[in-house]
Formats: structure tokens, sequence, C-alpha cells
């Protein structure tokens, strides 16, 4: 028998536009003699590519990732661009999904991986699609959580989804406009899976500490820009659409269009929860991505 063993690496790439990306690759590798054997050969089960949300990092995911981890599974846990360890620049243009979608990209190649699932929340679901419309086929799986398949603040649970979206464009690039010559040279790193605990308010206080003003204006104003609707239909990749039935920030109804208009998608509403699901509920959602995975991939690629 195989022996499996766990490769953990934390890595700086440079990404299509000489931008640094940071991630977390922990690889489960069969134990053999033989280095030129690409983990997708060894192991049927897809690498699992984690995307997080808005002004977060990669550390949303660490409890799920080390659940996922003991079931053999390999994760790749990102910071996006503009967020955490990974570059942040002036360009406005350089915040723009596609360019996320892109790093995604040059990540995979990196590595060399092939068979992989894409698992977002919210800014990360919404690249996720992105990623998908892209580069179509590519991605075997997608789990998209506490997202919207169009402009974000159509689809917020509050009234200020009633107030006109030139609004938000108007602040968001004047803010970004008057903060990037401020912009700190260096952040707090936070680990935000250590946050659980702590009321939303507290974790927008560390949203904001660890994030430039800089990157989360232009980021906000790619998501007002953002508009995927009319490819939905041409996804035929299995999904998993998940809302949390007291998400705050997320209506439900942008979920729900996600998961009909796609035509291999099902909708999960994700019991006394809200918005911040990897953080609250780190191993219940773990155990829901493994359920998806089970019924959906891992029978395909043995």
């Amino acid at each position: 028998m195989k022996e499996k063993r766990i490769i953990i690496k934390e890595k700086f790439i440079s990404s299509f536009d000489n931008s640094f990306l940071y991630y977390k690759y922990k690889k489960i590798k069969n134990n053999k003699n033989n280095n030129n054997t690409n983990n997708n050969n060894n192991n049927n089960k897809p690498t699992l590519i984690f995307l997080h949300g808005l002004s977060g990092n990669h550390t949303i995911w660490n409890k799920s990732v080390e659940y996922l981890h003991k079931k053999k599974y390999s994760t790749l846990a990102i910071d996006l661009y503009g967020h955490g360890k990974s570059t942040t620049l002036k360009q406005k243009k350089r915040y723009k999904l596609e360019h996320f979608a892109k790093d995604i990209d040059s990540i995979v190649k990196h590595e060399g991986i092939k068979n992989f699932v894409i698992i977002g929340h919210c800014l990360g679901g919404m690249v996720g699609l992105v990623y998908e419309s892209m580069f179509p086929n590519k991605a075997k799986g997608f789990v998209i959580m506490g997202a919207s398949p169009g402009n974000f603040v159509k689809y917020q649970y509050s009234l200020q989804r009633f107030m006109p979206s030139f609004l938000y464009s108007i602040a968001t690039n004047l803010v970004g406009l008057l903060t990037t010559p401020f912009q700190r040279k260096s952040k707090p790193y936070i680990d935000f899976s250590k946050l659980h605990k702590h009321n939303a308010l507290t974790i927008v206080y560390y949203d904001l500490l660890t994030t430039s003003l800089t990157s989360y204006a232009y980021t906000i104003n790619s998501m007002i820009n953002f508009d995927i609707r009319k490819h939905l239909p041409q996804i035929k990749t299995p999904m998993l659409v998940v809302i949390g039935d007291d998400d705050m920030v997320m209506h439900r109804n942008g979920s729900e269009e996600i998961a009909k208009k796609a035509k291999n998608a099902e909708l999960l509403i994700f019991k006394k929860t809200g918005h911040l699901i990897p953080i609250r509920k780190p191993i219940e959602l773990a155990k829901i991505i493994e359920k998806f995975l089970e019924k959906n991939l891992n029978k395909k690629v043995l």
C-alpha cells in the first residue's frame, strides 16, 4: 500500500504581470520513488483551491483545510491580490476580477495542477465564477458561498441595494484615489480563523486593519461592475451554491439565481449561520464540501 505524506509549502510566485502572490499549498503525495509523477496522478481526489472574501486572507479556511487534509485532500489557499501577503499596487485597473482570475490560473499552471475544485467565499466566489467564464471547464467543480451573480450592491440584504450604484462607484473611486499616497508599507497579518467568536463589527475592524483602504475601495469598485449572469447558463461544471439563512450581507436571491441558471448547480441553505460561514462553521462547512465532492467528482476521477 502506498504511504501518503503531506508536503506543506508557503510560496510567493510572480503572476501574469509580475505581481507577487502568496499562497499555502498542502499537498498529499504518495511516498514512492517517482518525483516526476503529478500529484493528480497519485491522488484521485481533486486539489481544493480556496479563495477568501473581501479584505480577508487565506486563514479564514484554516480549520476547514485541517479537516479536509485528514480526508486526504490536497489544498491550496491563496491571498488574493491586494490582500494578505500578496502584492498591493496603486493601479485601479489591476483590481478587476478578471485579473484576479488570471492570478489563479498563474498559480494553477505554476504548480501543474490538472484536477482541481475552486471554493470561494463572497469576493472569492465571484472570482471563481469569472475564472470559469475565462477558462471554461478547467476547474472540475465549484463551491460558491455568500456571493452574487452581478453588481453585489443590488444583491445586498440591507436597504442599500435600492441606492443608485453610481454613488458607490464614485465613493470607492474617490477613496481609492485619496488613500493611494498614504498606503502603509507593512500591515499586520491576522489569523481570521481565530475570530470565530468575534462579532461582525470587530471582524470589520480587523478587515480594515489588515487590508489597505486603496485595495478595499478598488476591489469593491470591481465587485460593483461585476456581472456574470449571461454566462451562468453555459456552466455545466458541478457547482454547490451555499448561503447562510441568517446572512445579513448578501441576499439569498443572489445565490438562488446562480443555482437556478447554472445547469449543474444545487443550492444549500446553511442553517443558523450568517455571512461568515468559513469562520463561524468551518468543520460543518468542510463536511458539506466533502459530501459534495464525493457525490459529484471523486467517482469520476477513479
